[in-house]
Parts: C-alpha cells; structure tokens; sequence
C-alpha cells in the first residue's frame, strides 16, 4: 500500500504477463497436433515402398548404371542404347503381394472406425486434452516398434498398426470437443478452420519427410520413418 500526495492510498496490482492467452496457446498445439497425427497416419503409404522386394526394368547404356526410364522408352530405346536388359532392384527385404500391402496399410483403419464414439465419450467425462494427448503418445509409442513387429512377423506388424489406428481414433473427436470448450464463438470458425488445417499440413509434409528418410542411410532407410516421425511425437 503506498500513500499519494492526496493522502489517498493506493494499491499496487500484480503486474499482469502480456504473452498470449491460453486460447492462442491451444490453438498452435492443436494445429501441431494435427500435423503429427497425419504425419505418423500416411508414413507408412510410404515407407512401405523402401520395405518391399520388389523388381524393375532399366535400360543399361555401356555401364552399370541403371537409368530409370519410362515403359515408352522399351519399345523406343535411344539410339545410343546397344541391348536392353532386366535388371533387378531389391529395395527392401520384404516379399508381400499387393493384397497384403492393402491389408497392412488399411489395418490402420481397421482399428480406426472403432473408437470414434468411444473417443467423444471419452473426451466428455475426463476431458479432451487428457483424451488427445493420450491418442498422440500411444500412437508415436506404436511407431517406434512397427520395425520391430515388421522384421518379426507381417501378422505383428498388423496388429501394431491396427492398435495405432485405435490410439489414433478418439483423436478427433477429442479436438472437436476442446474447439466447443476452449473458443469463443465468435472466434470458433477461425480458430477450428487454423487447427484443422493441420490435417492437410502434416499429410503435405510428412509424406516427402517419409520418403526422404526411407531413401536414406538413416538407422537402415524405411525405419527411420518411423522412429524420427514417432520421435518427434513424444517430444
């Protein structure tokens, strides 16, 4: 309490932080927290392509250099070419026919569509951050052990992917319950369409950083996709 000239007391206020609200705060993490969730969602569309054995047709020019070309250029080969020639490319270790391909990449939403009402349920009785924050760190966990499951058996790595989908699945309706709790509404439409936009950011974004790692030296090409993404998740 201070006096002033007058006599009159005055009180001193706490000094008050001027950094922005929570409501800012929530909203760069929940904008984060979509490019993660989408990042670890579509690596696997990608790194599955380091992880297959699979076989190509390159023309070989007077070395031993295989140059990729189009499926045009086999039934009209440069006129600099002296023979033609299958060569075959092992790019991973894994033998998996397509159908297989689509039931590792799909197992994710297999479990996916199973916990979307439970999610919201969820999120209303112990709160949609506990929910969401939930989600992220059991999905990134589960991606640190897909090189595991997927070097032990295709049956494993399945189940992995399958449970990421669930950790992945109350997700949505975990944000969608904090935007009708922590906006106000004349902010709502801004604030959901800048959260929400990190789904299309961290699919644009994670798909290259997938194929950058799985072309890579990186802890072995392909799994670093999923230790580096995963990683990022938990930290």
């Amino acid at each position: 309490m201070e006096s002033n000239s007058n006599g009159e007391t005055n009180e001193k206020r706490p000094h008050r932080c001027k950094c922005a609200g929570v409501r800012y705060l929530f909203v760069v993490a929940g904008f984060l927290g979509m490019c993660l969730v989408f990042a670890l969602r579509v690596n696997m569309s990608i790194a599955i392509l380091g992880m297959l054995n699979s076989t190509a047709v390159g023309i070989l020019t007077g070395s031993e250099n295989l140059t990729n070309e189009p499926m045009c250029a086999l039934m009209n080969p440069p006129i600099h070419s002296s023979k033609l020639k299958m060569v075959e490319i092992k790019n991973g270790t894994f033998i998996w026919t397509p159908k297989m391909q689509g039931v590792i990449i799909g197992s994710f939403y297999y479990g996916y569509v199973t916990t979307q009402v439970p999610g919201a349920r969820l999120a209303e009785i112990y709160s949609g951050k506990w929910i969401f924050g939930l989600g992220i760190g059991i999905s990134a966990l589960l991606s640190l052990i897909i090189p595991v499951a997927a070097e032990f058996h295709t049956t494993f790595l399945i189940i992995v992917r399958a449970l990421q989908g669930v950790a992945q699945g109350v997700t949505f309706p975990a944000i969608y319950n904090l935007l009708g709790r922590w906006t106000a509404e004349e902010e709502k439409t801004l604030v959901e369409a800048v959260v929400i936009s990190g789904i299309n950011i961290g699919t644009v974004a994670g798909m290259p950083l997938a194929a950058k790692l799985t072309n890579s030296e990186f802890f072995g090409g392909w799994p670093s996709a999923f230790y580096i993404i995963g990683e990022r998740f938990i930290l």
